[in-house]
């Protein structure tokens, strides 16, 4: 009985959403593989893409955490992307992008309301317009208001707009996963080239 309450839940709140998630079917609608972020073919993504491309066109301040590892990458936009916190990207050993988040300020300018702490819904509203209709899917946590996530999917990539925690006061952030790039692939190496703590001499 509770999961057909969701249910119907769920999809009263699709049928409410829908002249806002349907905008964009005006335009032409594109799958989540040939989605493209800050000029890069998503897909295709690897480590030294990422690190030239936002070298050239500038506006992010790579943290110093990460400067020197090869699995993963933190941004602070600076002039650029200014309603993010930051920008995550994941790698593996290949030096393919595994997975990269977008975490937005609470005020975005997404919307035209500074006013107007930014919602899932709101960031839904403009990725519907270049994907189509999004999976929903209610989430909740404790005595809070619940909120919805969305996706889009296909065989390629998963785009993933939720909070932080899974919680309804988290920060909104999207997520997009290379879904054909195993987190854990690694090259093959010669004896010579493993440091000597990792044989354990």
């Amino acid at each position: 009985m509770f999961k057909s309450v969701i249910s119907i839940t769920i999809a009263v709140t699709a049928i409410f959403l829908w002249p806002y998630l349907g905008k964009a079917y005006a335009a032409e609608i594109i799958a989540p593989k040939e989605a493209k972020f800050l000029g890069m073919q998503v897909a295709t993504m690897d480590l030294q893409t990422v690190r030239q491309q936002l070298w050239q066109i500038g506006g992010f301040k790579i943290s110093r955490s990460t400067r020197y590892q090869h699995n993963i990458d933190k941004y602070f936009p600076k002039t650029r992307l200014k309603d993010s916190y930051k920008l995550t990207f994941h790698y593996n050993d290949l030096g393919k992008v595994t997975r990269f988040t977008r975490v937005y300020r609470p005020y975005s300018n997404v919307t035209d309301n500074d006013n107007t702490l930014l919602t899932t819904r709101q960031l839904a509203n403009e990725l519907a317009s270049i994907f189509g209709g999004a999976k929903i899917e209610r989430k909740g946590y404790g005595g809070f208001r619940s909120y919805l996530s969305y996706s889009w999917e296909d065989d390629v990539v998963k785009i993933r707009i939720d909070r932080i925690g899974g919680h309804p006061l988290g920060d909104v952030f999207v997520e997009y996963k290379l879904k054909q790039n195993d987190p854990y692939a690694a090259q093959s190496l010669i004896e010579t080239q493993i440091p000597n703590f990792v044989m354990g001499i």
